[in-house]
């Protein structure tokens, strides 16, 4: 992910039943400034992320963009203790999508 203003969408597929739970870090140190993650309200279907560089350290220029982990886990919707993961989403015992992972 670039390091700037924009915000990336992170769509889920399929979408959750509710808002899951969302948290993102990077997954790459390609530079030695601390940066932040930001979010926007995380809905069923996507959130909206970007990477801020903390500006107390000086300027964006130079900084490289991110690889940026992510995990959306809907913990209402397990039914049951057996889950099933396969690829990036995980489905509990009745086949509903309790957890989505990805990067971008």
């Amino acid at each position: 992910a670039d390091i700037d203003e924009k915000k990336s969408k992170v769509e889920f597929n399929p979408p959750f039943n509710k808002p899951p739970n969302f948290v993102a870090w990077t997954t790459t140190l390609n530079n030695e400034r601390p940066l932040f993650i930001r979010r926007d309200k995380c809905t069923v279907d996507d959130v909206k992320v970007r990477l801020q560089a903390d500006d107390q350290r000086g300027s964006k220029a130079g900084l490289v963009a991110e690889q940026v982990g992510w995990l959306a886990l809907d913990t209402s919707e397990i039914k049951s203790k057996t889950v099933q993961a396969t690829g990036s989403t995980a489905k509990d015992i009745t086949g509903t999508v309790i957890a989505e992972a990805g990067d971008y």
